[in-house]
């Protein structure tokens, strides 16, 4: 009796906890001897059974448990029957938790793609691979143009050459001695070579420590300054106008040199000009307009009559039958690195004939030519009947680059009207002077502030810069 009531007590126990336990789908049955435990999995709750009657028995419940990630079973063992599992002592459910880790490793930085053209890059030959030499400037009569596509790759002017410095950009290209053929702006390699910057840097010192200021070749014509007699020398007072009954006009050519007009006269004063010159006591017929020594005299600022200083200038007279008259000099000086592209000053006063405000294409054209090649001249400068403001001297300077250190120098005297011979009025002399000429090495504006002229010039640039 009392052990049915063991077995019925038991029972209930058991449909209780299998009613308040999660359920699994399959129905186990259990042979549980004296002193053996159900254990359920802690994380849910833990049912313990204890039967004091060693005999073995027999009942069903359902067995819930929950698994979490990471978690395994392991010691199950099992015995094979049709209707049950024993579960030994030693064979409890036992839980195992595993660590996993992750490790990144850093992505490396490389262009996906790359292209220098060193190797085909894009197939069926859908550009063209050069080093561009074919685009090389080349060197004409015409002057230099600039390159029409580029000259050397991308690498050539990014990476050191082989003195170690960067291409200088942008840099003058010349080709050879003609001046004509520069660009100033070339921004590739050109026959695998360019300027680096430290060119530059000795271009400076040399400019600053080794240039003295002073001009390279000074004619004033007191002396002989071209071979040859190429051009007469005189004082000018031939040209002195004539008194009365001839009547008074202006004077034709110089009547005196540069230097007597801006040097100090007798009284320590300059000629003040133009002055009003009379010829006779009368003060009539007078001109105006003198903007020469007369008979080496002038008036000066105080209205004194002073003696000028006297010297000589140059002369050219082209009759009606002469043809263009050329003057020339060469030179010959050591340049300095600096001077590879550098800028020259000429300086000089001028004077031709202009009758009664008549263009007879009367002109002085300023030509430079290389010595090695005596054939070409490149005009400079082009004086004519517009640059003669008024009937005195004018004085001119021209700022051009000079590539080479043997030039010739020329003046050309013109008078291009023609029909000279057909109408008797042309039928007159046109004169033309020069006087203190001067040549720098630097460019005119430097020039000028350190001479610092107390005539006003007028200003001329070459137009081709060269």
């Amino acid at each position: 009796m009392m052990f049915k009531f063991v077995a019925i007590f038991a029972i209930g126990l058991l449909i209780v906890l299998h009613i308040n336990s999660p359920k699994i789908n399959s129905t186990v049955h259990v042979i549980l001897s004296n002193e053996q435990s159900v254990i359920q999995d802690t994380r849910q709750q833990i049912g313990i059974l204890k039967l004091e009657n060693p005999s073995p028995h027999t009942f069903s419940f359902n067995i819930s448990y929950t698994c979490s990630m990471g978690y395994t079973f392991a010691n199950l063992t099992s015995s094979s029957s049709d209707e049950t599992v024993t579960i030994n002592n030693s064979s409890i459910f036992t839980i195992i938790e595993t660590t996993s880790s992750t490790t990144t490793t850093e992505r490396p930085f490389i262009p996906l793609f790359r292209c220098d053209f060193n190797t085909s890059c894009f197939g069926n030959n859908q550009l063209i691979p050069t080093n561009g030499s074919e685009f090389n400037p080349a060197p004409s009569p015409n002057g230099l143009e600039p390159p029409r596509a580029p000259t050397s790759d991308v690498t050539s002017i990014t990476t050191p050459t082989d003195n170690n410095e960067k291409c200088k950009l942008p840099y003058p290209l010349l080709l050879g001695d003609n001046i004509n053929n520069t660009y100033s702006n070339m921004r590739f390699c050109y026959n695998n070579t360019c300027e680096t910057s430290n060119v530059q840097e000795m271009t400076s010192t040399i400019i600053i420590t080794e240039r003295a200021f002073g001009p390279l070749f000074r004619c004033d014509f007191d002396s002989a300054c071209f071979a040859d007699d190429q051009i007469r020398r005189t004082n000018g007072s031939e040209f002195d106008p004539l008194p009365p009954p001839s009547g008074l006009e202006p004077p034709r050519a110089p009547t005196s040199d540069v230097t007597s007009i801006t040097a100090l006269t007798s009284n320590n004063e300059t000629c003040r000009l133009p002055y009003q010159l009379s010829l006779d006591n009368n003060m009539n017929p007078t001109y105006p307009y003198m903007r020469f020594c007369y008979n080496n005299t002038c008036e000066t600022d105080n209205g004194d009559i002073a003696t000028c200083a006297s010297g000589l200038y140059g002369l050219v007279s082209l009759n009606l039958s002469d043809s263009p008259t050329i003057i020339s000099h060469s030179f010959n000086y050591n340049s300095t690195p600096g001077d590879s592209v550098g800028e020259q000053c000429l300086r000089f006063y001028y004077y031709f004939t202009i009758y009664n405000g008549q263009d007879w294409k009367q002109q002085i054209d300023v030509l430079i030519r290389p010595d090695n090649d005596a054939g070409r001249g490149f005009l400079i400068g082009n004086l004519t009947i517009l640059d003669m403001e008024e009937n005195g001297w004018q004085l001119q300077y021209i700022t051009f680059n000079s590539t080479f250190s043997n030039y010739t120098l020329a003046f050309s005297f013109i008078v291009g009207i023609e029909n000279r011979t057909v109408n008797s009025t042309l039928n007159r002399t046109i004169h033309f002077a020069l006087d203190n000429i001067e040549l720098y090495d630097f460019n005119c504006a430097y020039v000028n502030d350190q001479l610092n002229p107390t005539t006003p010039p007028t200003v001329v640039t070459s137009p081709s810069g060269k």
